[in-house]
């Protein structure tokens, strides 16, 4: 999501809320993974990322373009550059 947001030229308060939920979401799974289920750090871990995961919501809605998301997160997973396409291909 970042990365399609810098790609898409985001303001600097956009990319900061982003990235804000991102880190809640790494450290929520960090809690998870050093924690036992059933246990208290193990469901702070579950409300950390539940915050997390609903502020993404607040992040996007159904008009917000998923190709970009899409298309950003398959070039971080292959290791390429964002180049995000400005118009459709002709078919």
């Amino acid at each position: 999501m970042y990365a399609a947001a810098v790609a898409a030229g985001a303001q600097p308060a956009e990319l900061r809320k982003i990235a804000r939920v991102g880190a809640d979401l790494r450290r929520a799974l960090a809690l998870a993974a050093e924690t036992t289920p059933g246990s208290l750090g193990h469901a702070a871990a579950w409300r950390r990322a539940e915050s997390a995961t609903q502020r993404v919501g607040d992040l996007v809605d159904a008009l917000t373009p998923a190709e970009p998301l899409v298309t950003a997160a398959r070039l971080r997973v292959s290791g390429a550059r964002v180049a995000l396409r400005t118009k459709c291909p002709e078919r």
